[in-house]
């Protein structure tokens, strides 16, 4: 099988799907399949992973649209994990996934509530469309030896985004909470990664973004994981946190529960008070239970493999017209010559 992915290869990656991108490439290499970053002639499928970040996409949905009328018996896959709404603003991925939608042979959602979500936009994205939920790398991410004993119980929440949506309003509340002499006996609370301008945490230890393995080694020394993120679609931080072995105290919002139930416990705005209380109170019999999840990247990958398997023995095998897209690809390189010669000249 012989795969094209529309995300970028960096060193390291900035983004979920730039994440998820990595593992899933790890396993289909593995596993002898191909998989490029680019539009080659022969390819089986085309995957759609980025939808918001023009800096991590390699190749548009208008490449695409040309690259399928060339190759018409090629399937076409979206995966969808993101809308503007959980991004607070207008930041055009909604119409973006769309006009993927209309392309695409299937769509993939990375939770329940991502699927109905969209498809009260459009009832047409329940056509064709399945729910994988995401899985994080079991070769970087292991389980937590960290014994919670007499020392301080560990929490820790990390995002890379400083979008309010991350649930900053939370963390202040919990780092209020710890002037509290009570609760800071007990709990250290930590935060990784970046906050919005601005944004004070007296009372919390921030370590700026770190490298995966530098995570990973993080969230293994600690007890607990923190999360009240809105609209979630299905956050790597949360199976990132559950395959290190940590239970999650979570806002009970977006796909959390999805990922998160029985793993933790989950909480409102109006409750998180208690439930933060009932969480440390039970921290032991929690991480028993988070210690015995294995949803890894791996497992991901497989449920995707089958997948495109079966999309594949589907398709008819149609006439492919190779001039058809290399004489676009010829245009596409002209009209970029001549606009940076146009701003050279400007």
């Amino acid at each position: 099988m012989r795969i094209a992915i529309n995300c970028k290869e960096l060193e390291e990656p900035i983004g979920g799907a730039h994440q998820f991108t990595n593992n899933l490439a790890e396993f289909f290499s593995a596993n002898k399949h191909y998989v490029t970053r680019d539009l080659e002639p022969n390819i089986d499928l085309i995957l759609i992973v980025v939808n918001h970040n023009s800096l991590l996409t390699s190749f548009s949905l208008k490449d695409i649209y040309h690259f399928k009328k060339a190759y018409p018996s090629t399937v076409i896959i979206q995966r969808v994990n993101a809308s503007d709404e959980q991004r607070g603003g207008n930041t055009r991925q909604n119409q973006y996934i769309e006009n993927a939608r209309v392309l695409s042979d299937h769509t993939i959602f990375v939770s329940k509530f991502m699927k109905n979500f969209w498809i009260k936009k459009n009832p047409l994205f329940k056509r064709k469309s399945s729910v994988i939920l995401n899985g994080s790398n079991g070769k970087i991410f292991s389980k937590s030896k960290r014994n919670v004993g007499k020392k301080k119980i560990k929490i820790i929440t990390h995002h890379w985004s400083k979008n309010f949506l991350k649930g900053f309003d939370i963390y202040q509340r919990f780092d209020e909470m710890l002037e509290k002499s009570l609760l800071k006996n007990k709990v250290e609370y930590i935060y990784l990664g970046n906050i919005p301008d601005g944004f004070e945490l007296n009372n919390t230890k921030i370590i700026k973004p770190k490298k995966m393995n530098d995570v990973a080694k993080i969230l293994r020394e600690c007890d607990g994981y923190l999360t009240a993120s809105r609209l979630e679609p299905g956050g790597n931080h949360v199976t990132e946190a559950l395959m290190s072995g940590l239970p999650v105290l979570y806002l009970d919002n977006g796909s959390h529960h999805e990922y998160c139930d029985g793993l933790g416990v989950p909480f409102s705005l109006n409750t998180f008070d208690k439930q933060l209380k009932n969480f440390i109170k039970n921290i032991k019999v929690l991480k028993k239970r988070a210690l015995k999840y294995d949803y890894n990247s791996s497992k991901m990958a497989k449920t995707y493999e089958s997948l495109f398997i079966s999309l594949l023995k589907e398709k008819k095998k149609i006439k492919s017209y190779p001039l058809t897209y290399t004489k676009y690809i010829i245009s596409k390189k002209f009209k970029n010559l001549l606009l940076k010669i146009f701003r050279y000249l400007k």
